[in-house]
This record gives C-alpha cells, sequence and structure tokens, in this order.
C-alpha cells in the first residue's frame, strides 16, 4: 500500500467520523483491513476508532479489529478491557474465531502462559488445513509467537515460513516481512547461520527485481543477516547490515523492536575498537529510547560500561545500583527472564562486578540451552563456565567446556563469543583446537597492533553532538538543527545538554568556543 493511499484512507476515515456515518466508517475499514494489515504504523487509524464508543461499534469484526489496532499500539487498557466483553458466542464463523482466539493469546496474562500457547494453536487448528486467507496467516504468525516463547524454535521456524507464504501472496509485504524475520531470527538461535545468510539474500534479491513490492519493510531482513554476520566474526559486514536493519525499525516505526540492533551493534564496534561509534549508538539510543521500561535502559548503560568503563552516561555509584537491580531481577525471574540479563551479569562478573551466578545454576541452564538448540549461548555459557573453572583450578572441567565449544564453532561458524570471552582461556585453547586457538589469536593479535603506532583522532563528543554544535555555531535553533537532521527538538535539546556537560560549560557560545579551542569542530 503506497504513502498517498494511506493519507487518502485516513482522510475518508476522520471525514465519516466528523459526519457521524459509524456505520459507512466501519464499512470501510473491514473492507480496507489488508490494507490496514499491511502498514506498519496503524497509529492514526486506531486514533480515528478510539474515539467511538466500543458498544457503538456495529459488528463483531469491527470489535476485533479495533481491539488489534489498540493492543498493536500499546493501549493494552483498551484492548483487554474491551476483548473482555466479547463473547465466544458470538464468534459466528470460523475466521471470527480465529482472530478472536489469537487475540486472547497475546492478551492473556504471562501468569497463564500455557492458556496462551492453546488459545494460539486454537486459533490454527479451528481453520481448514488449506486455508490460506489473512486470518490463517495471522493465527500462524501469532501461534509461531507463541512457541518461540516457549523456545520451541523449531516448530515456530515452520509456522512462521507458512505464515510468510500467505501474506507475501496477498500482496502483504509489512507482515510477510516480519514472519520471514521471525523464521530466520529463530534459525539464528537455532545456530544455522549459513541457512539464515543463504535465505536473507535471496529473498533481497527476489525482492529488489519485484517493483510492485514496498521494499522499505524488507530491510527488517538485514537484522538476522546481521547478527549472523556478527556472530560469525565478519564484524565489518555485521555492522553495515545491523545500521541497515536499525534504519528501517526507526522509519516503519517497529516499536516492538527498538532497542533488538543495539546490543550487537555494541559489541561489534568493542571487537572493533572503535569506541566513537560505541559512544554515537548510546548517546542515540538513550536520546530515542528513554521511555523504555528502567530494565531494558539499564542493561544498555551496563553494557556500554562493561565493555568500555566509561562514566560519560552515568557515575559508578549509579552503575552499582543498577547491577543490584538488574540482580534483583535475574533472582526474581531466573531463565524465563531475558538472556540478555544472564549474560550482562556474566560480563559483569568477569570483571568482578558480580557474584550472583553460580556453576549449579549455568550447569542447568547449560542443560536447558542443549534442549532447546539455541547454539550462540550454548557457546557463550561453555566458555563463561570454562573460564570460571581455569580461575578455580579445574582444568579437567574446563577442557571439557571448551571442547563442545569448539564443536559448536566447528559445526556453525559461530566464533564471536571466542573473541569477547576468549582471551583469558587462550592457552588451554591452544591444547585443544590448534585451527579454532590460530583464528582466535589471530584476532586478537590483529586488535592490538591495530592499537600500537597508530594515533588516532580522539574526540571528546560524538559525531552527532560535533554535527548539532556545529549548527549551533552557525546560529541555527534547535528547532532548524531538528529540521535538517530529522531530530525532535527534544532530542536536540538532551544532546545539548550532554554536549555543555563534556565541555564543562554554561551555555551554547561557550560551548562553540570551547569546541573550537579543543578541534572538535571548526
Amino acid at each position: 500500500m503506497k504513502e498517498m493511499n494511506r493519507e487518502m484512507l485516513y482522510k475518508q476515515m476522520e471525514d465519516l467520523k466528523e459526519k457521524g456515518r459509524i456505520k459507512e466508517l466501519f464499512e470501510l475499514v473491514e473492507n480496507e483491513l489488508l490494507s490496514i494489515t499491511n502498514m506498519s504504523c496503524t497509529l492514526p487509524c486506531y486514533q480515528v476508532l478510539k474515539a467511538i464508543s466500543f458498544e457503538q461499534i456495529p459488528s463483531t469484526l469491527s470489535k476485533l479489529i479495533v481491539a488489534w489496532l489498540a493492543f498493536l499500539n500499546g493501549d493494552n487498557n483498551y484492548a483487554y478491557g474491551n476483548m473482555k466483553k466479547l463473547e465466544e458466542e458470538e464468534m459466528t464463523n470460523k475466521q471470527l474465531k480465529a482472530f478472536y482466539y489469537s487475540l486472547q493469546a497475546l492478551m492473556t496474562f504471562n501468569t497463564e502462559a500455557k492458556k496462551k500457547l492453546a488459545l494460539a494453536k486454537l486459533s490454527v487448528d479451528i481453520l481448514p488445513p488449506e486455508e490460506s486467507s489473512l486470518f490463517m496467516a495471522n493465527a500462524k504468525l501469532t501461534y509461531g509467537q507463541m512457541l518461540a516463547g516457549f523456545l520451541r524454535y523449531r516448530e515456530a521456524t515452520r509456522l512462521f515460513d507458512e505464515a510468510y507464504r500467505m501474506f507475501f501472496n496477498l500482496g502483504l509485504d509489512f507482515p510477510a516481512s516480519v514472519a520471514l524475520t521471525n523464521k530466520l531470527l529463530n534459525l539464528y538461535y537455532l545456530g544455522d547461520m549459513r541457512r539464515v545468510i543463504e535465505e536473507s539474500n535471496q529473498i533481497l534479491i527476489q525482492i529488489g527485481d519485484m517493483s510492485e513490492r514496498d521494499k522499505g519493510y524488507w530491510d527488517i531482513i538485514y537484522l538476522p543477516l546481521g547478527m549472523c554476520y556478527f556472530q560469525m566474526g565478519k564484524l565489518k559486514l555485521a555492522c553495515k547490515y545491523l545500521k541497515l536493519a536499525k534504519t528501517c525499525i526507526e522509519d516503519t516505526q517497529m516499536l516492538h523492536m527498538q532497542g533488538v540492533v543495539e546490543p550487537f551493534l555494541m559489541k561489534a564496534y568493542y571487537l572493533l575498537d572503535e569506541q566513537r561509534h560505541m559512544q554515537e549508538v548510546m548517546s542515540d539510543l538513550l536520546a530515542r529510547l528513554g521511555h523504555m521500561h528502567y530494565i531494558y535502559r539499564e542493561l544498555f548503560q551496563c553494557l556500554y560500561y562493561v565493555l568500555t568503563e566509561d562514566t560519560t552516561y552515568t557515575n559508578k555509584e549509579e552503575i552499582e545500583a543498577m547491577i543490584e537491580r538488574l540482580e534483583m531481577e535475574f533472582t526474581k525471574n531466573h531463565y524465563q527472564g531475558q538472556y540478555q540479563v544472564v549474560e550482562l551479569l556474566l560480563l559483569l562478573q568477569q570483571k568482578g562486578l558480580s557474584h550472583i551466578i553460580t556453576i549449579p545454576y549455568l550447569l542447568d541452564m547449560l542443560k536447558k540451552v542443549r534442549f532447546t538448540g539455541m547454539r550462540t549461548q550454548l557457546q557463550e555459557l561453555l566458555i563463561f563456565l570454562a573460564e570460571i573453572n581455569l580461575k578455580a583450578n579445574r582444568e579437567k572441567e574446563a577442557i571439557s567446556c571448551l571442547k563442545e565449544a569448539v564443536q559448536v564453532q566447528r559445526e556453525t561458524g559461530i566464533v564471536a563469543s571466542f573473541y569477547l570471552l576468549g582471551r583469558e582461556i587462550l592457552p588451554l585453547l591452544k591444547k585443544i583446537d590448534q585451527e579454532v586457538y590460530l583464528l582466535v589469536a589471530q584476532f586478537h593479535k590483529e586488535n592490538e597492533t591495530s592499537k600500537v603506532g597508530i594515533k588516532k583522532e580522539e574526540y571528546l563528543l560524538t559525531p552527532k553532538e560535533r554535527e548539532i554544535l556545529s549548527l549551533v555555531a552557525e546560529g541555527r535553533s534547535n528547532a532548524e538543527i531538528g529540521d535538517q537532521l530529522y531530530l525532535t527538538i527534544g532530542t536536540v535539546k538532551w544532546h545539548m545538554n550532554h554536549i555543555l556537560g563534556k565541555l564543562e560549560v554554561k551555555n551554547r557560545i561557550q560551548a562553540v568556543s570551547e569546541a573550537r579551542k579543543l578541534g572538535e569542530i571548526t
């Protein structure tokens, strides 16, 4: 659906609402359901419909559509509250029932996880197996998401693939690209990097040759592609594709994907010894995602700190408090929580900043990861455990862990965890596998060589901050800077506050003067 058509639909909907022609409004919504499904941003549609009392909505399908739009746009109170008003008996055909069950699966509270899975399965099973409608595609996408939540990645991969093909055949590029990305992410978790790379490149070539397709949506495929290149140690390629994915997420306003790219970008730049780029990622992330739940914000801040020991964005006392909160989150959720929390606590443990994760916990987690087939996590945990055992003079156990980590590398090509964590275990790795040892040792040697005898241009400010301050020096206002750099005025002000703090000045004039003295701007 082209941008002009979207605008026309919004205008038609608004006009019908203003004229009180509610029945015609919802007839339009039902007729344009495919078009609405193909929008990455449905907020304008939802804002028109939300203004109408749920009781005034004339049909069951329209009520389900409005509840779905509320859920997509994060209005959970409206979505949950009004779904409760709907009774299963109102679903007069199988497609309505499938839509109803899939929404119930998405909106059922986390404490009822098995119920969520059962509802998602029912949304698929209620429809004829041969059906390939929007409702079946949506049901399979939802069921795949539920299975992935239960770490049943192989089953989820099949459902995502089937949903992708149905959406694609319906001409719906946005949900098709989302379903395919979910499939590729599941393959990534299973360690099938080569298949992800092959399928990603195939679809990007295919879409590039199809003029009728909305190519902007398909750039999200660069996310699993970039993640795979990171894990395989192709760090420049990883950064290139991760940045393309990040731009796609921002341009298409995929709110649920925000914050996914940044940890990989940050680790890739760390391994490339590009701290200035790390600072840029961190500044941009905090400016754009300052509204995120504190746990996610603090995950990023702690990851940046543990990699760089840079206190630009927070002081050590705040970091210590963040670590304690992350430890509490871990204590509360254990493996049910995000793996990112576990990974970060292990990195902190390496630096002596946390001691909450025990060997028995890691051994138990390894069993679960082996069972689910998550190869990237398996290798990382094995290397962590090898290092812990080595420090405790348990060489036999360390060797056992390293042998399995090497086997994962042999089978999948995954090597990033060796680059990120493997320096301490290099002597032991040399005894186990000469080829992998040389690969890892050469990486660390090249990294060290790049730091010797090369005087890098060091800047106090990030590239974005220098760009903003250069425009300030030209006499531009915050609004003008925002227009030129596609930033909100609030984001420009946020960057300016950081600039003033870094330069230790009180106003814009002093900032420009000090930056010129330091060679930050010309």
